[in-house]
């Protein structure tokens, strides 16, 4: 049966950042800087939607979309501006696609997207292409390519990334000095499900061009250039869930996650483990269920994430900046923790629910590291120090929620 719908929608959004970073070890000031920071949205969308058949749908449309961004990152210590842009991009994009689907044998979505890019004249193609394959009765394929597009693109700020207490610095492409952010990916996966049994297998690759970094000084004094670069990323999740129960249930995850960035003019051009390759990840939850109460717990661990160590013979002190290690070519230790909860439900009245709940974060009270900071110290330009920062240690949480 033959159907038709249109869609239409516009929207709106605006955001903005003013931050100041003041850093002062008992030595002297270290960093101190500021960032401002303003970014707004307008897009429009029409989609028309046509079904041809029970199997078979396609769609096309159009999209328009302003984006402007505007920021400024300056040192005050000594004054400088470390880097500034103002500036808006209009794209326009026309977009199909066609969605096959049979519930006994394949599940496929082909689309294109074209995109063309003002003041640039610049055009540039997103095909996709997903595919699932119910195999059997409990195993199915699944296969997904993609390429995208991204004028917008984020700096990550070295220093102080490690906790996220710098915030993300936002920009558009020039196509040229800042090329558009592009990224391609490929994953191949199997899903299967049997009984009480779910198994989920992915790996993927991907691939992103046109990464910024920005160092602020940190790996060299006298260096506050912005580095433009690519990304690799190779990784294998597997997720395992088994139901013993009506009342209880377990699951269990993994994942490999090996990351590789490269920027010219950074350690010598060579590639370097990612900040977000954190290795092996594993994890362990289970959930118990016995009329109005719920107990649950959670276990992971991961190998520590990648860091850049001094050579120093005197420890964590003050230290050259000139002894910096390859980057990121140490590792922090293993990160590990557990969690505990438990929930009890009952009626107060016949209008009355009430929720009583416990849970405890870190119930073994481990010391984790997870992060390192190096500050500096501007004024001698000669000098740094080291900074730690531990995850939180055991917490208990109480609540109590009552809804009528």
């Amino acid at each position: 049966m033959k159907q038709a719908n249109w869609l239409n929608s516009i929207s709106f959004s605006n955001y903005r950042l003013k931050y100041f970073n003041k850093t002062e070890p008992d030595t002297g000031t270290a960093s101190m800087f500021t960032e401002n920071n303003a970014i707004s949205d307008l897009n429009f969308i029409s989609n028309y939607k046509f079904r041809i058949d029970s199997d078979k749908s396609w769609n096309f449309g159009y999209q328009l979309d302003k984006k402007s961004v505007n920021f400024i990152l300056e040192n005050l210590d000594p004054s400088s501006v470390l880097e500034k842009d103002n500036r808006t991009i209009y794209s326009n994009a026309l977009f199909t696609a066609f969605h096959y689907k049979n519930f006994y044998n394949w599940d496929i979505y082909a689309g294109l997207r074209v995109n063309y890019y003002l003041p640039f004249k610049i055009f540039k193609l997103e095909p996709r292409l997903i595919i699932n394959k119910k195999l059997n009765k409990y195993l199915k394929f699944q296969f997904t390519g993609k390429i995208k597009h991204q004028v917008v693109m984020q700096i990550r700020v070295s220093g102080s990334h490690y906790l996220g207490l710098i915030p993300k610095i936002w920009r558009l492409a020039d196509f040229d000095k800042f090329p558009l952010i592009s990224g391609e990916q490929l994953t191949v996966g199997t899903v299967y499900r049997k009984q009480n049994w779910l198994v989920d297998l992915d790996v993927y690759h991907k691939q992103t061009d046109g990464i910024t970094t920005l160092s602020l000084g940190y790996i060299n004094p006298f260096d506050n250039r912005l580095y433009t670069g690519k990304r690799k990323a190779f990784g294998v999740d597997v997720f395992i869930r088994k139901k013993i129960s009506s009342s209880y249930k377990i699951w269990m995850s993994y994942s490999f996650i090996d990351v590789r960035e490269r920027y010219d003019g950074l350690n010598n051009g060579n590639s370097f483990p990612g900040q977000t390759g954190i290795g092996h990840l594993f994890s362990l939850s289970m959930a118990f269920y016995h009329k109005n109460l719920e107990l649950a717990a959670s276990w992971k661990i991961h190998t520590g994430k990648p860091f850049t160590e001094f050579e120093t013979e005197d420890g964590y002190d003050r230290m050259p900046m000139s002894d910096f290690e390859p980057l990121n070519s140490e590792r922090l230790p293993v990160y590990h923790r557990l969690d505990i909860s438990a929930m009890y439900k009952y009626k107060v009245s016949k209008s009355l629910i009430s929720n009583l709940g416990l849970s405890i974060k870190n119930v073994y009270n481990r010391k984790n590291l997870i992060g390192v900071e190096y500050l500096m110290n501007n004024q001698s330009g000669e000098q740094s120090w080291i900074r730690k920062y531990y995850g939180i240690g055991i917490i208990p949480n109480f609540v109590l929620r009552i809804s009528w």
